[in-house]
């Protein structure tokens, strides 16, 4: 039996400042392979697999 992850989102940071970069890639049911479907660098906004909005900017981390 084959189990997968429909959406995986790789978190690293970048630059000086060590900001937060979010790529999502997204299961192509029909290849099984993962695609990129987008890079995101102050707000990450999805529909996938739920809606979801979350500030990333520093500023906004720096108050957690």
């Amino acid at each position: 039996m084959w189990f997968s992850v429909a959406t995986v989102w790789l978190v690293e940071t970048t630059g000086e400042s060590r900001h937060p970069v979010v790529r999502v890639y997204e299961l192509d049911p029909v290849t099984k392979a993962y695609a990129l479907t987008g890079i995101h660098h102050d707000q990450l906004e999805l529909g996938v697999p739920y809606g979801l909005g979350i500030d990333i900017t520093k500023d906004a981390l720096d108050r957690l």
